[in-house]
């Protein structure tokens, strides 16, 4: 209960209230009172010493101070308490839930250390309750119940079906993207081929310098530009547009041998088909430059797709295709089926639920931080309770029962939850995952470090063979299938060009699947030894409400 003259009742229905009736309040000094009596102390002294002063002994009624007796003699005499008893009405101290401030002890009056005792009315209208709790507190004691959880029951969390179904599934969401939302326009091969042949083979360059008299200044390199452009449609190595032939400059010829030219990019005569084919495409396939298979120029926006965006390989610098994959698993982080499964796991664990109990009635996370070791706590910290004494108020009342150990009665009791409406908050802003904590970790575990690094670790690890496999694709079917015969009149040539860009997107999306894949490893390994770092590192946080019975 605490020592909370004023309990504020506003609370949404959903949520538990606590019981803060006036005599149950005093009760916690009238036992305070009576124990330092017993001590020795004298009546100033007693008071002083339970840290009262004489306004509250003057609340107390002779019903009270007889029910104190009562509970003294059959309970609080036994055993070694401390030389004295305190309320725990101070407010103050850290709040460890996250957006929470209420800092009212779960403690309601302490001896020793083993005895920081929380006071329980069994027959008060109000239930007994364990929590008062705005959503904040809810919410914090569900996630301090999951740290406590997993670090204690870490073994049944890997063999929890539902558990184990939520995140298959959301695996499979992520493949699903990597496989669907992957698109290389059938025009990508060709339209590269003509971005590197203009910008990045230094052909352009040399024209330039060279014809910068009879071709001045930014139209006459554009003058060039086209006549570049001619040179790859006349060997259909780009498509033909209206009135492509008049774009031929005079002062650059056709190349009258057939040999391959070694000085192709300072010759004075258009390129031949075997120069294109062993010494142009040959430096574009070795060349460094970033392929772009968006639809648009080098440096141009991803187009985006009706409805669900698409995903395209638009450049393969490693940051952007970090970006590229943290929106693919944004699209099925998203997705409900899989966290439908995960509310399962959590609403019908009744693991969960006795922690749940725990943290309700002891506040071990909520004050100090710290995750369960299964043990009852032995501290400083006279806020958290360790023990429960319950009593019957009015006449006749007394002593009812003390739990002496409220994690071996959490165990007993996961069924005070009546009810746990779950639900999911994302922590990041944008399409990018935030790789952010909702609460803390146990020894200070940096989850967004290590989830942040393995996706560049997995990233790394695929390009090389993503690059490769480009490498192989384009000496494949742009050598053999399209410059093979470049000089001929090829039918079907748009097929071959549509077979090209299909491999490119299975390379893409093979890409894609391996990363997913390797971050999942990752996760999965994660997930299996903790539920609050998964959720972590997928930018989720549990947002609970909570419906609880009374102790009696």
């Amino acid at each position: 209960m605490g020592r909370k003259r004023n309990t504020e009742l506003k609370s949404f229905k959903q949520f538990i209230l606590e019981a803060d009736t006036s005599s149950a309040t005093n009760e916690e000094d009238a036992i305070v009172y009576v124990y330092n009596k017993h001590q020795g102390y004298s009546h100033e002294d007693a008071l002083a010493n339970g840290l009262m002063d004489e306004k509250d002994f003057l609340k107390l009624t002779p019903v009270m101070l007889k029910i104190a007796e009562d509970i003294y003699l059959k309970n609080l005499s036994k055993g070694n308490r401390g030389d004295t008893m305190k309320m725990a009405g101070e407010k103050s101290g850290p709040n460890h839930y996250d957006g929470a401030t209420d800092n009212t002890s779960k403690a309601d009056f302490y001896g020793n250390k083993k005895n920081q005792i929380s006071l329980k009315q069994s027959d008060d209208k109000s239930g007994a309750q364990l929590i008062s709790s705005k959503s904040e507190e809810a919410a914090g004691c569900v996630n301090a119940a999951i740290l406590h959880y997993q670090e204690n029951d870490g073994e049944k969390l890997k063999k929890n079906k539902a558990y184990k179904e939520a995140i298959d599934i959301l695996e499979n969401k992520m493949l699903e993207s990597a496989r669907t939302d992957v698109v290389v326009p059938i025009k990508a091969g060709k339209r590269n081929i003509k971005d590197w042949y203009i910008t990045d083979s230094g052909r352009k360059d040399f024209l330039v310098k060279k014809l910068k008299k009879a071709y001045p200044g930014k139209k006459g390199e554009e003058r060039i530009i086209k006549h570049m452009k001619y040179e790859l449609q006349i060997l259909n190595a780009l498509g033909k547009t209206t009135g492509w032939k008049k774009n031929a400059l005079p002062e650059i010829p056709k190349a009258k041998g057939k040999s391959a030219s070694f000085t192709w990019k300072k010759d004075m005569v258009q390129p031949n088909a075997e120069t294109m084919k062993n010494k142009i495409f040959a430096a574009f396939i070795s060349s460094t430059t970033d392929l772009n298979l968006t639809g648009t120029s080098p440096k141009g926006k991803e187009k985006k797709g009706k409805g669900e965006k698409k995903y395209l390989p638009s450049d393969m610098a490693p940051k952007d295709v970090k970006k590229q994959i943290t929106e693919m698993m944004s699209v099925a982080i998203d997705s409900m089926e899989w966290k439908d499964k995960l509310t399962k796991f959590f609403t019908q664990n009744e693991d969960l639920k006795k922690w749940v109990v725990y943290e309700a009635g002891s506040g071990l996370y909520k004050f100090t931080g710290q995750i369960s070791d299964g043990k009852d706590y032995v501290g400083d910290n006279w806020r958290v309770a360790n023990r429960m004494l319950v009593f019957t108020g009015g006449k006749g009342g007394g002593f009812n029962k003390e739990y002496a150990s409220v994690v071996s009665w959490s165990k007993k009791n996961g069924d005070l939850v009546n009810h746990m409406d779950i639900s999911y908050k994302g922590q990041g802003k944008g399409r990018y995952i935030k790789f952010g904590i909702p609460t803390k970790m146990p020894k200070d575990t940096n989850e967004s470090v290590f989830l942040d690094a393995t996706i560049d670790e997995c990233i790394q690890h695929e390009l090389p063979s993503l690059n490769e496999e480009i490498r192989f694709i384009n000496e494949q079917y742009l050598t053999e299938g399209i410059f093979g015969k470049a000089v001929e009149k090829i039918k079907g040539l748009g097929s071959v060009v549509s077979d090209y860009a299909i491999k490119i997107k299975n390379a893409f999306v093979w890409f894609y699947e391996k990363v997913i894949k390797g971050i999942m490893i990752k996760i999965k390994n994660l997930a299996m030894n903790s539920v609050s770092g998964f959720l972590d590192a997928v930018g989720l946080k549990v947002h609970a409400r909570l419906k609880m019975g009374g102790v009696t």
